[in-house]
């Protein structure tokens, strides 16, 4: 994965890895790692949907979680795609538009580290298997761990509305907390 540089919200520099900087229909997002692993082998990563400003690029936090169901729909598409080596529904786009960017607050998720090579893939079959061979283990194998990041995303947004579900009913007993 190739590094670029970000700014954090205190204006310092972080050198991150780059995921994939891509635009699907017309929206821009930005998925980058630190690297960061746990025990089970799962890989943190960082999104935030990039916009145009002023004729520069800024980060916006996907905070709504309508948008963030269709941001997890759309990795899904594009985890598929690569796989698959299907037509791409997505574009990659130059990372010289970002390198640099500040960023302020991420969407955070955790995928296989393997999901995380096809995903920063730009030839999958290079992500599969090094010397290029293709075979059904490895076809298996991809298959499995696509299964699993799409039973973790469920499992996540299972816990988003329960969280949306109690947070309504705390509104209801108690009111709007004022700033």
């Amino acid at each position: 994965m190739e590094k670029i540089n970000l700014f954090d919200i205190n204006n310092k520099r972080v050198q991150v890895y780059l995921v994939r900087f891509f635009k699907y229909n017309n929206d821009k997002y930005l998925i980058y790692t630190l690297n960061e692993q746990d025990i089970k082998g799962y890989v943190k990563l960082y999104l935030v949907k990039v916009i145009q400003d002023f004729g520069r690029s800024m980060s916006y936090h996907i905070s709504d979680n309508e948008e963030w169901k269709h941001t997890q729909t759309i990795l899904k598409n594009i985890l598929s795609e690569l796989k698959y080596n299907k037509p791409r529904a997505f574009e990659d786009l130059n990372i010289n538009l970002i390198n640099g960017m500040r960023v302020e607050k991420t969407r955070v998720f955790k995928f296989e580290k393997k999901l995380v090579d096809l995903l920063s893939s730009s030839n999958p079959t290079n992500s599969l298997d090094s010397s290029k061979k293709e075979d059904t283990t490895d076809n298996t194998e991809w298959k499995n761990q696509y299964e699993v990041a799409q039973r973790e995303i469920e499992r996540l947004n299972s816990i988003m509305g329960d969280l949306l579900a109690e947070n309504i009913r705390y509104k209801t007993k108690y009111g709007e907390l004022d700033s």
